[in-house]
């Protein structure tokens, strides 16, 4: 049976391995996760290529850890990167034989988007994140965005964001509202290495 708010209370917990710990389980502390597991360069992590890089990672690992279980743990890195990765992707969601395409440009940014989602959050569910007492469930967030309407600002925004015809008065709206270009670690990295062998022979 696939997991799902009828079936499923939202976890407060993570299990790794063996061991399972209690969790920050609020929206505001996983929007940080979220920004935090953008910035680390996985495939690095992984190989260990770049020594430098993997301390800087590993840092930012404890910085998750310090937010999401309030300490370092000692199971593995990895074993904890991908529990965390798992728990941010909240409810399963149905997939189709093949996976989409990723959308050409970025549609939102929950931290910079957060106003106008918290505002259609309230207008659609009647759920004011503004003032709500208590923490409220990052997946709980996730269902709430991700089932947001049409008519919302947050909705017209992201559909204007990902406009890719070639009318000139869409595409220069477009742009008006475009969010920031944001590059992971792997990709600096990888434009380091190229400059390095195109502009340092």
């Amino acid at each position: 049976m696939i997991k799902n708010l009828a079936n499923t209370k939202p976890p407060e917990y993570i299990k790794i391995g063996q061991n399972t710990y209690p969790i920050n389980y609020d929206y505001l502390c996983w929007i940080e996760v979220i920004d935090l597991l953008d910035d680390i360069d996985f495939d690095n992590l992984t190989t260990g290529e770049d020594l430098e890089a993997i301390k800087e990672d590993l840092k930012t690992v404890q910085k998750i850890e310090g937010l999401v279980f309030g300490a370092s743990l000692p199971d593995p890195v990895m074993d904890v990167m991908q529990a965390v990765t798992g728990f941010a992707g909240g409810y399963p969601q149905p997939r189709g034989d093949s996976d989409p395409e990723p959308p050409k440009r970025r549609l939102f940014d929950f931290e910079l988007d957060l106003n106008s989602i918290i505002i259609a959050i309230r207008d659609q569910s009647g759920i004011d994140l503004a003032d709500y007492d208590g923490l409220f469930h990052w997946w709980r967030f996730l269902l709430e965005f991700n089932n947001l309407t049409g008519e919302h600002h947050i909705s017209k925004l992201m559909e204007l964001r990902g406009y890719d015809g070639k009318d000139k008065e869409m595409i220069k709206a477009r742009e008006s509202v475009a969010l920031p270009i944001k590059i992971t670690k792997k990709q600096k990295r990888f434009e380091d290495e190229a400059d390095k062998i195109f502009y340092n022979c």
